[in-house]
């Protein structure tokens, strides 16, 4: 039996799936075995998601319980998505790859992986 579950609401999801899947604007961000999408987030939107969570002071992200991280910009139109990857304007840590290209997958070991040029490019 296979069942989709969408929602904003990460840490509900680890509850229902084995895996999951990350996406900002109709891009793959990361992905993974639940538990480890949640333990160890690396790209920034999914540590923005685990930040807005109900109870994000439950929440350790990379082993440390922390504060909520500072988003910034607009959302991007959905119509007319920017180049490169839709999260570049509100990332903390864009750099101006970002802005051109849609980073390639890196698998993180043990299943995990990313689409974000902080890791392996």
């Amino acid at each position: 039996m296979a069942l989709l579950f969408i929602t904003y609401d990460i840490a509900c999801a680890r509850y229902f799936a084995e895996d999951m899947l990350v996406m900002y604007a109709g891009q793959m961000v990361e992905g993974g075995p639940s538990n480890a999408v949640i333990q160890t987030p690396k790209h920034p939107y999914t540590q923005l998601l685990l930040c807005a969570a109900p109870d994000s002071s439950r929440i350790q992200v990379n082993g440390i319980e922390r504060a909520k991280l500072p988003s910034r910009g607009e959302i991007p139109s959905l119509i007319n998505p920017p180049k490169g990857c839709h999260f570049h304007s509100r990332c903390p840590h864009a750099m101006p790859v970002c802005k051109e290209h849609f980073p390639r997958r890196t698998d993180l070991g043990n299943e995990p992986w990313t689409n974000c040029f902080l890791y392996g490019q």
